[in-house]
């Protein structure tokens, strides 16, 4: 069984970023979208059925740019990169 990976908020001198449980980085913006990222791949919907309409724009943008590596690969790697999507 596959083990699934919790994501958190973490500030910085240069804004805030989405990090894994190992401390991988994984997208950076401010805190509102970085906080809504991190619900929606932890898998908490309320907080993402809370968030703004403009957090939730750039949020999709923020997601869109962490998978974009992964566009040649398809749908298949998304497990492996967002478990919890």
């Amino acid at each position: 069984m596959k083990e699934a990976t919790a994501y958190s908020v973490h500030g910085t001198l240069s804004g805030y970023c989405v990090v894994d449980e190992v401390g991988n980085l994984v997208a950076r913006g401010r805190y509102e979208i970085a906080r809504l990222m991190a619900a929606l791949m932890n898998g908490d919907y309320r907080a993402v059925a809370a968030g703004t309409d403009s957090a939730a724009a750039e949020c999709r943008e923020m997601m869109r740019s962490a998978l974009q590596p992964m566009r040649g690969v398809g749908r298949p790697a998304l497990p492996t990169a967002f478990p919890l999507l």
